[in-house]
């Protein structure tokens, strides 16, 4: 059984150009006015009400009521009442606009300084979030765009919301239903294991991008090989293995000149080393003299360092103790200052007399004066009352202030306490700057001694002279010759190894060329297998397409979808493209419009299970309308210049009979009237005017 939701009252003060307005609605009913008479108004104020936006579904827009000049009028609540009928239980939902007037300091007037709304269910006030919530437990705000407005699917919803709103009525159907459906899919059960088509669809594409990205690239790297062995080819490497040899054999032979020479001088070497580790010790002696001189200059500088840091670390302490104590002073000052005030408000208490209330002498329960002999016994009770309440007072007062002047007397010892810390702190600063003064006088005029050569330097010195007298000078001209020669043949030799490098970078550029041909041929193999694939799985979507809009159109009368695209390449792409009567809709006209989108409201009122109130704009345009079970409101261009109502008020009749046989109640008979704005006639034929 489907919900029931019909519009049965609607009520607007100041709601856009319409200053006050009522309306009654039947399941039937035609609204006349000429343009700009206030008929779309109706239509927005009921989706404000509802979700505070207007048929257009925008949040902002205007609800305020302008006068004959264009100007806001001030100083009105804007109101928009419904009465709703919910599966026969009536409930009114009200929403006021109100402004909000403040007063200013300074200024005489009060100024619009923001807006408040309210909301009512019943008559009774609820918060917004509750008024959503219960609004949202009738009916969900997209379903019920899409049943109270023929335009919305088609013109408003993207195709994407269009298309999943239709899967939703059919239901999407599985892999294994498509690939059942046509024998050319079987074999992609197997190649799917348990991925689904559009995955499997995905990991293709990536793997073919991947691929082709690859097989691309070959050409220019084939192109760099090729580039690269240009130079190589004219080579003539078994004259550059001849020479290898040649040169090779002619550093062997220096190499034996060479070590001919050095066992000659063997006995010379020896001498040389002994004399290189007197030179050493004699440089230790001198090394040591000049370390100990820096290990004095050294330990001034560390003495002056601890100075300095003992004398910033006195500075720090004195300028926190100073700080300290005038922080305590500024206390000790509040404290005080309070005990002063406590003093002298324990004075005024102290002199505080009674002072009687005539209001004290009335009786609280019947207001008059009490009887003169109860007169003196209430006097003693107030007298006796405010000397315990002053009594009370003063004693706390005389606490409080005891506190205080011990809490001064502690903070005055700490201040003294601090005050001898940072005088003592000072006095070891005065020492502790002379004390700085003095070494660093010695560390700035700081003087080497001068080296005095040691009885074991001056040994030193003489063994040194002595060997240097009796050994032989080597032939240094012979051996700088064999070694210049030596490392020119060594630097031919590098060059011929580095050409020698390049015939192995060209026997292996040839290998990776062969490679890379392999691999494109075996790329296009690959690719052409994905695209085999990709084709299957092509026809997977075509088969699908078939089979979904078949399901679809058998839900509607009028209207047919197509869900995809046939591209050029022979490829599809998803869509959804609404036909009436084979036309696109976009190019149907205005009646053509309507009534598909009454096929579709009629079609989602079964599936939701809802019937809403449908608004039809540009009636008058439609000559045959599609039936619908659903409650219908004709908004008609004539030539009224005010609104003119129409109802049929037959509906609980013609759309709640399930309920009518539930609750057992009489339906009232059809009557056709006209409605005027204080509904206080049923004549056949009234005027409403918007207001303006």
């Amino acid at each position: 059984m489907n919900k029931v939701i019909l519009l049965k009252e609607l009520h607007l003060k100041y709601f856009k150009g319409i200053k006050d307005l009522s309306i009654y609605f039947g399941k039937t009913t035609d609204i006349y006015g000429e343009n700009a008479s206030g008929k779309s108004t109706i239509f927005d104020s009921f989706t404000y009400n509802l979700f505070e936006k207007d048929s257009r579904d925008r949040k902002e827009f205007s609800i305020k009521t302008f006068d004959s000049k264009g100007i806001v009028i001030p100083g009105v609540d804007h109101i928009v009442e419904l009465v709703i009928s919910v599966n026969g239980e009536d409930i009114k939902l009200k929403k006021i606009y109100k402004e909000k007037w403040t007063k200013k300091r300074g200024e005489a007037h009060k100024t619009l300084t923001g807006h408040n709304t309210l909301y009512y269910i019943n008559d009774l006030p609820v918060q917004k979030k509750d008024y959503s919530d219960y609004i949202n437990s009738i009916v969900e705000e997209n379903v019920f765009k899409l049943l109270t407005n023929p335009l919305y699917f088609n013109s408003i919803l993207g195709w994407k919301e269009r298309r999943d709103i239709l899967l939703t009525v059919v239901g999407d159907l599985s892999d294994k239903q498509v690939i059942d459906s046509n024998d050319k899919l079987s074999i992609l059960t197997k190649l799917l294991g348990n991925t689904s088509v559009e995955d499997y669809k995905k990991k293709l594409w990536i793997t073919k991008k991947k691929l082709n990205e690859e097989l691309l690239s070959l050409p220019y790297r084939l192109d760099e090989i090729n580039n690269s062995l240009k130079h190589i080819s004219i080579m003539n490497f078994q004259e550059l293995e001849s020479r290898n040899l040649v040169l090779n054999k002619e550093i062997e032979e220096v190499d034996n000149e060479l070590g001919q020479l050095n066992k000659e001088f063997s006995s010379l070497n020896e001498n040389i080393k002994y004399i290189f580790s007197k030179k050493e010790r004699m440089r230790d002696i001198e090394a040591e003299h000049l370390e100990k001189a820096r290990q004095a200059k050294g330990k001034l500088q560390q003495q002056l360092f601890q100075l300095e840091q003992e004398l910033s670390g006195n500075e720090f302490h004195i300028k926190l103790g100073n700080e300290s104590i005038n922080n305590m002073d500024l206390t000790l000052k509040k404290l005080k200052d309070k005990l002063i005030d406590l003093r002298s408000l324990w004075f005024d208490l102290d002199n505080k007399n009674i002072e009687f209330n005539e209001n004290d002498f009335i009786c609280p329960t019947c207001g008059r004066e009490l009887p003169e002999k109860n007169l003196e016994d209430k006097k003693a009770e107030i007298e006796e009352n405010f000397i315990k309440d002053k009594k009370n007072k003063m004693d706390s007062i005389s606490n409080e202030g005891k506190n205080l002047a011990e809490d001064i007397k502690v903070l005055e010892v700490k201040i003294e306490k601090e005050n001898l810390q940072i005088n003592s702190l000072k006095e070891s600063s005065l020492s502790l700057e002379e004390k700085v003064k003095v070494t660093k006088n010695l560390y700035d005029n700081f003087i080497f001694e001068e080296f005095v050569e040691t009885s074991e330097y001056k040994t030193l010195k003489e063994e040194i002279n002595a060997l240097n007298e009796i050994q032989e000078k080597p032939n240094e001209n012979l051996i700088n010759k064999l070694k210049t020669k030596r490392s020119e043949k060594i630097a031919e030799l590098e060059k011929l190894k580095d050409l020698m490098r390049e015939k192995n970078q060209y026997e292996k550029a040839h290998i990776r060329i062969e490679e890379l041909k392999a691999r494109e041929k075996e790329l296009g193999n690959i690719i052409a297998d994905l695209e085999g694939k990709e084709l299957l799985c092509e026809e997977f979507i075509r088969s699908k397409v078939d089979l979904l809009e078949e399901r679809i159109n058998t839900k509607f009368s009028k209207v047919k979808f197509k869900l995809f695209n046939s591209l050029i390449n022979g490829s599809i792409e998803e869509c959804c493209f609404t036909l009436v009567e084979g036309i696109p809709y976009e190019d149907a006209n205005n009646a053509a419009k309507f009534n598909a989108g009454m096929d579709i409201i009629n079609t989602l009122t079964n599936h939701y299970r809802i019937n809403a109130p449908v608004f039809i704009d540009n009636r008058e345009s439609i000559n045959d309308l599609i039936e619908s079970e659903s409650q219908i409101i004709n908004l008609r261009v004539s030539k009224d210049s005010v609104l003119v109502v129409d109802k049929a008020d037959d509906y609980e009749k013609d759309i709640n009979k399930n309920y009518e046989e539930i609750k057992g109640e009489a339906i009232e008979s059809c009557e056709f009237n006209k409605i005027i704005a204080d509904n206080t006639s049923n004549e056949k034929s009234n005027s409403i005017g918007p207001g303006f």
